[in-house]
């Protein structure tokens, strides 16, 4: 499979965290926006 970028945009860090840091250890590159400023 080639490699893919993603973009992942939460509310919450802790909605999307975990799914984010799978796909990256799978070798594609991952960015992501969290909106709640106490969790950047």
């Amino acid at each position: 499979m080639d490699d893919a970028a993603f973009l992942f945009v939460s509310a919450d860090a802790a909605l999307i965290a975990d799914l984010a840091w799978q796909v990256h250890r799978e070798g594609h590159d991952v960015k992501y926006y969290v909106e709640a400023e106490s969790d950047q």
